[in-house]
């Protein structure tokens, strides 16, 4: 019944809220053989809409694979993954898992001896010795290549491109760019989280990527889209709330994908026969204890600076730090910018605002102690 409200995994389909342009648009580019970069914090639903995108454009006749840099800890794994996705195509991937132990066995499949006719590095990957630069280019080339045998055009998903710097990133991105931008039969997503990281390799004039891929930057999710969705889910699972609840949901959320899942997912969880706006508070307190490990990491990692701490809880506070803080001893310029690349704050017309809006409230109410400000 609850599953209606997903919080912490990726949703794709009807429980995709509020990207409907942001979706389009990106296949507008692939379609026409451009390559995108999607930038946000994470839980800002970039994957979400990777996987959508992949999913419909799949159904044109593209080819399509997925890779997270994320979880790949070598450069010989993201060489077999690249492999892997694209051989997926033609349902070829679980050769990956045979090459060592039954070559004879999967070379009696007729597809697969085409492949290794046409792309022999493949039987590199038995080899654990082999040079994992020279395997990790003969894959990346391979995915303009098979789609260019096949007659097809490909797609393929890099998220946490970012996560390429563990991996001796400036070498990596260099030939990335290199070999790319002589492919004629693919795009490419490239997904980040850490918006510094993201510049220094897609935006800055001197960065490897300049110019090459088109940038698409998620923001919050519109009122009108969430208000329709949260009013249907709670119908459907039998919970009646009324309209200044769900205001108060997306006033609380102003719009975070994960955090309004959460939000009402809590609420969902705890099995209401109703919901009035005077509860929604008590949820609220309820989701940030939840998430209180997520948190306490968070608040870890930022107290190894004092100039970040004093930073961020003036602006917990709605004080300028500006006004605030000393700038003889604490350079708020460069804190505002590191708890921006961290995915925590952000700045817009308004002036500086927290992007993880529920870290802002466990602010509030765990280290400075005072009542929740929604």
């Amino acid at each position: 019944m609850n599953a209606n409200f997903v919080a912490g995994k990726p949703v794709t389909g009807k429980n995709l809220i509020g990207r409907e342009n942001e979706i389009a648009r990106i296949i507008q580019y692939l379609k026409n053989g451009d390559s995108i970069v999607l930038m946000a914090p994470r839980r800002f639903g970039k994957t979400s809409i990777i996987l959508e995108v992949l999913e419909i454009i799949a159904n044109d006749e593209f080819y399509t694979g997925y890779v997270d840099l994320f979880t790949t800890p070598t450069k010989r794994n993201l060489a077999e993954d690249i492999t892997r996705v694209v051989l997926a195509n033609k349902k070829l991937d679980n050769f990956m898992n045979m090459l060592k132990d039954k070559l004879a066995e999967i070379l009696r499949n007729v597809e697969i001896k085409n492949v290794i006719n046409d792309f022999e590095y493949v039987l590199d990957f038995r080899n654990e010795y082999v040079n994992e630069h020279v395997l990790l280019k003969n894959s990346i080339n391979f995915i303009d290549g098979f789609a260019k045998k096949n007659d097809s055009n490909i797609v393929i998903a890099f998220d946490e491109f970012a996560d390429i710097n563990k991996l001796n990133g400036k070498e990596l991105t260099k030939l990335f760019r290199s070999t790319i931008q002589m492919h004629k039969n693919s795009s490419y997503i490239f997904s980040g989280s850490y918006e510094s990281m993201m510049n220094n390799i897609f935006i800055k004039k001197n960065s490897p990527f300049y110019r090459f891929a088109k940038i698409i930057e998620l923001g919050f999710i519109g009122d009108k889209s969430f208000t329709n969705y949260l009013t249907k889910q709670f119908q459907k699972q039998g919970i009646k709330i009324s309209n200044e609840a769900i205001i108060k949901i997306l006033e609380i959320t102003k719009g975070h994908p994960y955090y309004t899942q959460l939000l009402s997912q809590t609420i969902a969880f705890s099995n209401p026969s109703s919901v009035s706006e005077k509860d929604i508070i008590k949820y609220l307190e309820e989701s940030l204890w939840l998430e209180r490990g997520y948190f306490e990491n968070v608040w870890g990692e930022l107290s190894r600076s004092k100039e970040n701490v004093e930073v961020i809880l003036c602006i917990a506070a709605s004080v300028s730090p500006y006004k605030k803080l000393n700038p003889k001893t604490i350079n708020i310029a460069r804190s505002v910018n590191n708890l921006k690349s961290k995915g925590l704050l952000n700045k817009d017309k308004s002036g500086i605002v927290f992007y993880d809006i529920f870290l802002l409230y466990w602010l509030q109410k765990n280290v400075l102690k005072t009542n929740i400000k929604v």
